[in-house]
């Protein structure tokens, strides 16, 4: 396994993660973010948004394809910044930057990894 496609499996299983609890227990997540108000479906709906994309991205991941990693960290960035948009408007909660930062720190690692690949392939264990 690639060390980028290991990167992609990692933040697929935390947003699959995150997405399973915003869907089954929406209050016990927004409390950790100090967001009151959670009785309302859009949370759940976006739970579970998280948790097909989370999926995704780790069946993705099978094909060890770079461009898609590539394409994958293009939208993790363009997710970050309209986080980090909302939070400087004053829409959004500053709790929100930690996503922000989970999001463009999971980008890097996937970058860097791609990177590492290239310079230094992971053989596969022939058994």
């Amino acid at each position: 396994m690639s060390r980028a496609r290991v990167s992609i499996v990692v933040y697929g299983a935390y947003l699959a993660a995150a997405g399973v609890v915003m869907g089954l227990f929406p209050d016990a997540l927004m409390a950790l973010a100090r967001i009151t108000d959670t009785h309302d479906f859009w949370v759940r709906i976006a739970g579970v948004l998280s948790f097909v994309v989370g999926i995704k991205a780790i069946q993705n991941s099978y094909v060890e394809n770079t461009t898609l990693f590539r394409f994958d960290n293009f939208t993790r960035t363009l997710a970050a910044t309209f986080m980090v948009i909302l939070v400087v408007m004053g829409i959004a909660p500053k709790i929100i930057l930690v996503l922000s930062a989970l999001e463009y720190g999971s980008s890097i690692w996937t970058e860097l990894a791609i990177r590492a690949d290239k310079r230094r392939p992971v053989r596969a264990m022939v058994a």
